[in-house]
């Protein structure tokens, strides 16, 4: 899934440090396509504290309905970590220093897919299945742990709208942006790293010419 580059927002604070961060840290090229995952996920995590703040401000109408936007808060939270967690392990650990590149099909299913921004990570609904791998299906596990947050907790804002302010509303919104967005981002690191190919020892060779040179 393709990332657009956003304006500076209240809740992409430090994100040029983080990318400069993993920039030192992830160095192979499957890795640094984990890297819109850990940096979309960060920022994830900094607006859902600024929106469970800006709970405490609010009275609700129904205690249960409070109780549930909590809950729903706190499960958000625990599945962007464990989506950050298993790609930063996977990229850090798994893969370190390996010289690898995307099979050409994949590639360029991703690249006529990535031309629609907006709408790519569902077009690439299909790829987890058709380009297969080990454990291939762990992106639609993701998709569906996604939904079942979203869908309760929009129901739950909904039923008390009438309590929240612009602001929140706004922070809700781009929580629910950045979750579509990791979830894509993740389906498609999954999928490419299920279809990587080791160089051929010439080509490891002429890369190293240009990095050299560079």
């Amino acid at each position: 899934m393709s990332t657009p580059r956003n304006p500076q927002t209240p809740f992409s604070m430090g994100g040029d440090l983080v990318d400069n961060i993993l920039d030192q840290i992830l160095t192979t090229r499957l890795q640094r396509k984990g890297k819109t995952v850990i940096s979309s996920s960060v920022e994830f995590l900094m607006s859902i504290i600024v929106m469970a703040f800006g709970l405490k401000n609010i009275e609700f109408k129904h205690k249960g309905y409070e109780i549930g936007i909590y809950v729903m808060t706190g499960t958000a939270i625990a599945f962007i970590l464990s989506i950050l967690l298993t790609t930063w392990i996977y990229s850090r650990w798994i893969t370190p220093g390996k010289k690898t590149t995307t099979k050409k099909e994949v590639e360029d299913a991703y690249t006529k897919t990535n031309k629609s921004p907006m709408i790519d990570g569902l077009l690439e609904l299909p790829f987890p299945a058709r380009f297969k791998g080990k454990s291939w299906w762990l992106p639609y596990l993701m998709w569906s742990l996604a939904v079942a947050i979203a869908a309760p907790s929009i129901t739950l804002f909904v039923l008390e709208r009438e309590v929240l302010n612009g602001m929140f509303v706004a922070t809700i919104a781009l929580a629910g942006m950045l979750m579509y967005q990791i979830v894509g981002d993740f389906s498609e690191f999954w999928v490419l790293s299920r279809n990587q190919v080791e160089i051929p020892e010439d080509e490891k060779k002429e890369e190293q010419g240009f990095d050299d040179k560079a």
